[in-house]
């Protein structure tokens, strides 16, 4: 679907809004994933005005002729030449059209950018609500209540609770997307298995920080629709990935293979999670979060390698790039 532009300009069609847009948006730390500088593509959504006079003629035409209607008097003939009389672009016409079809698309822009920040406003407060009650206990109305947003307006965006599920953990899969580009085709980092630390702390600082990644996990852990294969998916891919490149750089032992690594490294970072909150000791999560590499990476990295890492979180500066 493309919403018209009075300018007989086109727009290209706006995405579907059930689900968060995952352009465009930042990752919690505000930066790149992964330690080296990586830096990933940033797509633009751009319009593609025709300025074309003679089609900007014609639009302003036809609204002659609905006001020529209105009032009972013949429409001007847009694009006739003061002098000549000939079929050419009228500056004045052709001006006011081209205005008009910048004013146009200015609007739709605005209305694009409503649009976003209401379905980013409603998948926000649902990553509240459903970190503090579960998916079972979030209920619409209190979704819709923490988000100050009618009923009407959420159902203009979503059909239903699920499709939000669906939104959020979007925000996860596009963390655990990042970390595994970076991985195949970023610069490398100095030590792959240092790379892995910090991304478990990043990450671990986003749980901390955002709501909706708070959510996202609860929705793995938790029995229900999400505590599927899918939703386990990024995080398998991306450590495997960060993996896969640590044996290339010879960093892993022998018998370490990067896929059923993975699956452990997955299981104990949530079984982590899962204490915590049980707990409630989320506050102690980097604390939790070092000692289950203390415990694993000596049976993962080799011995010279080892020397050199810092299971702890990164430092602060270093933490959030520049």
């Amino acid at each position: 679907m493309t919403e018209p532009n009075p300018a007989g300009g086109r727009l290209r069609p706006f995405r579907p809004v059930s689900r968060l847009p995952l352009r465009g948006r930042r990752t919690p730390l505000g930066g790149p994933l992964l330690p080296a500088d990586v830096h990933g593509p940033v797509a633009l959504l751009v319009s593609e005005p025709v300025t074309n006079a003679v089609a900007a003629d014609a639009a302003v035409g036809a609204l002659d002729d609905i006001e020529a209607g209105r009032s009972g008097r013949s429409a001007p003939t847009p694009g006739i030449g003061p002098r000549t009389g000939s079929v050419l672009p009228d500056s004045r016409v052709a001006s006011d059209a081209t205005e008009g079809g910048v004013t146009a698309m200015q609007e739709n822009g605005d209305r694009g950018d409503r649009r976003e920040q209401m379905v980013l406003r409603l998948v926000e407060a649902a990553g509240v609500v459903i970190d503090r009650a579960g998916y079972a206990g979030a209920t619409t109305p209190e979704i819709l209540r923490q988000a100050g947003v009618s009923r009407g307006g959420f159902y203009h965006h979503f059909e239903g609770k699920e499709q939000l599920g669906d939104a959020i953990l979007d925000r996860q899969h596009e963390f655990f997307q990042k970390v595994s580009e970076q991985a195949a085709s970023g610069p490398a980092p100095k030590v792959w298995l240092q790379a892995l630390i910090d991304v478990s702390h990043l990450y671990t600082a986003g749980i901390l920080e955002d709501p909706v990644l708070r959510a996202a996990v609860r929705l793995s852990i938790e029995p229900g629709p999400y505590q599927t294969a899918e939703s386990y998916a990024g995080p398998l891919g991306a450590v495997t990935a960060v993996l896969e490149s640590a044996r290339a750089a010879d960093e892993l032992q022998d018998h370490v293979t990067p896929e059923e690594a993975s699956r452990t490294l997955v299981g104990c970072y949530s079984g982590v999670q899962l204490l915590a909150l049980a707990l409630d000791e989320r506050d102690a999560l980097h604390q939790q979060v070092s000692a289950m590499w203390a415990l694993i990476m000596p049976g993962l990295a080799r011995p010279a390698v080892l020397t050199r890492l810092r299971l702890s979180a990164p430092p602060a500066d270093t933490a959030r790039p520049r």
